[in-house]
């Protein structure tokens, strides 16, 4: 459940108590409240000094943003500086994944337990992808090694900036993910989805989380 506004009242007040200045990552306002509860609480506690970035992204999107933003704070830059770099940057933030099974969207309610059942029949992998802060389907193959080549045709065609960190996604289950890697000419950081989004997307999802050249 998305955290609720008294959650982060809590740390608001806090950081209004010690005069710091605070920078809010939320979950992307298209996929939860997060957001809307962070900036209820920031008016609730009217302090000016606590910036909240709706990152228009999820899991491993949020975790670059949040390690870019780390090694800016590193280099001294001002909070200004900052946000706005973050609100610039969000917007070339990819994530694109390839789902190996059906059966959890099925369960979840997001597609029909027919559609699902042909799905898997047909060995059908649907690559996804966040777009804008919305999840959308980019993309079905057939099969894991053509999904997997997909995902890579995805990252080509944006043109990755390696001045940031490139991430490669896993649910439960390295095979897939290993897959995917063996067909990357580049350095990557493998970080396993947490269990929010994997029990809609079930195991053995691969994918990766990149920053396009701005």
């Amino acid at each position: 459940s998305q955290p609720s506004p008294q959650e982060f009242l809590d740390i608001f007040e806090k950081v209004k108590e010690k005069r710091e200045t605070l920078i809010c990552l939320s979950l992307s306002s298209k996929l939860s409240g997060t957001y809307q509860s962070a900036c209820l609480a920031k008016d609730m506690v009217d302090y000016e000094n606590i910036f909240i970035i709706d990152t228009l992204t999820a899991v491993a999107g949020i975790r670059l943003l949040c390690e870019v933003a780390m090694n800016w704070i590193g280099e001294n830059r001002s909070v200004e500086s900052i946000v706005s770099g973050l609100e610039e940057l969000k917007e070339h933030v990819h994530i694109y994944a390839g789902l190996d099974t059906l059966e959890y969207l099925a369960k979840g309610g997001r597609i029909s337990k027919t559609a699902a059942a042909i799905g898997t029949l047909a060995s059908i992998k649907p690559i996804i992808c966040v777009d804008h802060g919305e999840v959308v389907v980019a993309g079905k193959t057939r099969g894991v090694n053509k999904a997997t080549s997909v995902v890579c045709e995805k990252m080509q065609s944006d043109i990755v900036d390696t001045l940031y960190p490139v991430y490669t996604l896993y649910s439960y289950g390295l095979e897939n993910v290993e897959k995917l890697e063996s067909k990357l000419d580049l350095d990557v950081n493998r970080v396993r989805i947490g269990s929010t989004i994997g029990v809609h997307i079930g195991p053995n999802a691969f994918g990766v989380c990149f920053v396009s050249k701005l």
